[in-house]
């Protein structure tokens, strides 16, 4: 579940370190709360593709439970947010609706 422990992720030019909590592109740089960051990486690493609400509340909670949707909702608003208050424009998260999420990276990052 957490990625507190693990080591720094690069996504062309988006950075993740899970042992600070942070978000780089560039000169910005966004503190994450852990479940953002949990969710954001698990996203970033299936850009590109839809996420169930099922695999993202498995990831980010470890349960499987239907009603996790707000929660994951109310996470996903936080995140936006940040990015926005940050000016990371680079990060494009979409609700499928009834599926689940997906995340977009515009600049010239390949997809995996």
């Amino acid at each position: 579940m957490s990625d507190r422990g693990a080591e720094t992720q690069v996504f062309g030019a988006l950075r993740v370190e899970p042992s600070q909590r942070l978000l780089c592109y560039e000169d910005k740089r966004a503190k994450l709360g852990m479940h953002e960051l949990n969710l954001l990486t698990f996203l970033l690493r299936h850009r590109d593709r839809v996420v169930s609400y099922k695999q993202l509340n498995s990831h980010i909670w470890g349960l499987n439970q239907p009603d996790l949707t707000r929660r994951l909702s109310l996470t996903i608003l936080r995140l936006r947010r940040k990015l926005i208050a940050k000016h990371i424009d680079e990060i494009q998260i979409s609700n499928i609706g009834g599926i689940g999420y997906r995340a977009r990276i515009s600049t010239n990052v390949p997809s995996p």
